[in-house]
């Protein structure tokens, strides 16, 4: 029993102590975790974003492109019947 006893904090200062850093542990966990995932939402929204775009402008690349060879071919069909 003796050595059990040893390992009980029996003055209320240190229960408190005790608790106060659990809390504190518990509190910037929390803290520490909201951050990081706040961290990797902007991350992946940014992410997102400018593959968003790469698609839209390799898109209407891809369209003016077109569009320039559907002219190229009007204009070569005007001049032949010419």
């Amino acid at each position: 029993m003796h050595v059990l006893s040893s390992f009980v904090v029996v003055q209320h200062y240190c229960i408190s102590l005790h608790i106060n850093i659990v809390c504190n542990v518990f509190v910037s966990q929390g803290w520490m975790f909201a951050l990081s995932g706040e961290i990797l939402t902007m991350r992946v929204r940014k992410l997102a974003f400018k593959a968003l775009l790469r698609q839209v402008f390799q898109s209407e690349l891809f369209a003016i492109s077109c569009n320039e060879s559907s002219d190229a071919i009007t204009l070569a069909r005007a001049r032949r019947s010419r």
